[in-house]
């Protein structure tokens, strides 16, 4: 009987093929849930860089503007010419770029007013950053880098939702345009 129980042991060797399988699902799993946690944190790394060159560049223009008295046509060339931003996001080209493509900055209608916008900024970005932006610029969907945008700025979170639906395959031209009190009336309850 010994012998009988000594043979059974020793005839198999290694994991079944389920047990195989098994594992192997288990590996596969485990690598997806990294790649989706990387893809979300470089999501959310773009999102961040993307409002931290905004808010560079209006500081920067603000700066400006207040410096330069009265003058008109300040953009993104001024800005960059300025020295009051990091080198990080300047081109050679003397542009600023961020991860989702060009920042334009422009001044309004008058002379302390202006505007910064993002090309190319995925939807799902969009509402994540214009959620974070929207207290301190009005922040719109416009059709052009080169203008202000429209007066159907964003003034709630279910707004930033709204305006910036689309998900990430659709891309959006942001607004930013300050001072954001020039642009929104904060005393009037916002829908």
């Amino acid at each position: 009987m010994l012998l009988s129980m000594k043979g059974r042991y020793t005839k198999q060797k290694g994991f079944s093929l389920l047990e195989a399988l098994l594992a192997i699902v288990i590996i596969v799993a485990a690598g997806l849930g990294v790649v989706e946690l990387f893809i979300s944190a470089d999501k959310k790394n773009k999102a961040n860089t993307t409002q931290t060159i905004v808010q560079q560049a209006a500081s920067a223009m603000s700066q400006l503007l207040s410096t330069s008295y009265n003058e008109t046509d300040l953009d993104t060339e001024d800005v960059v010419k300025s020295g009051l931003m990091a080198n990080t996001y300047i081109t050679t080209a003397g542009a600023i770029q961020g991860p989702y493509g060009a920042f334009q900055v422009m001044q309004g209608d008058t002379p302390s007013e202006y505007f910064v916008t993002a090309s190319d900024v995925p939807g799902d970005q969009a509402v994540n950053i214009c959620q974070n932006m929207f207290t301190s610029a009005a922040v719109a969907s416009t059709n052009s880098a080169t203008t202000a945008g429209t007066n159907d700025y964003s003034t709630t979170v279910a707004k930033c939702q709204s305006t910036f639906s689309g998900g990430s395959s659709k891309k959006y031209i942001m607004s930013f345009s300050f001072p954001r009190e020039d642009y929104i009336d904060n005393t009037t309850p916002s829908a």
